[in-house]
């Protein structure tokens, strides 16, 4: 896989990590280097609030990486509080597209699939649990064929 990477122009875009606690520590690393002003996604509390249990969990040191602000206190301190999503991001605007819908639409869900198919006219299917592993498994084989992914980036340049 290694060699397929670099080949194809990738090997700075995928990275093989050993363990969660290294591959949170990469994340941590590129996320201080790239230092954007805002989080976008679909129900961010969710994600952040796992993302902060997996940080305390692994007794990860540098979680503050996370927001603009170098905190002395442990992570525990911060995902016990109520305000824990505003503490951890200090700094960062959170753009959650659920939460905006919450506030703007009344419907029954407010799940992806259900938002872009109501409001946007779109259908969107949602993968099964069963089905993401061979979704990545084909992505991998993919993107170790050269040719695929020329082809692929030059698509999305346009």
């Amino acid at each position: 896989l290694r060699g397929s990477l670099k080949q194809a122009g990738l090997e700075t875009i995928v990275h093989e990590t050993t363990s969660e606690r290294h591959m949170l520590n990469l994340f941590l690393c590129k996320l201080q280097k790239l230092d954007p002003d805002a989080f976008a996604g679909h129900d961010l509390s969710a994600q952040l609030s796992l993302l902060s249990s997996r940080l305390e969990k692994l007794k990860i040191n540098n979680w503050s990486r996370v927001s603009r602000l170098k905190r002395a206190i442990t992570i525990r301190q911060i995902s016990s509080s109520k305000s824990s999503q505003w503490e951890l991001t200090a700094g960062r605007f959170i753009l959650d597209s659920r939460s905006s819908a919450m506030e703007l639409v009344r419907m029954r869900s407010y799940d992806l699939c259900e938002l872009a198919s109501n409001l946007l006219g779109m259908k969107r299917d949602a993968p099964s649990n069963d089905s993401i592993a061979s979704f990545f498994a084909l992505r991998l084989f993919l993107l170790s064929k050269p040719v695929v992914v020329t082809s692929l980036l030059s698509k999305n340049r346009r």
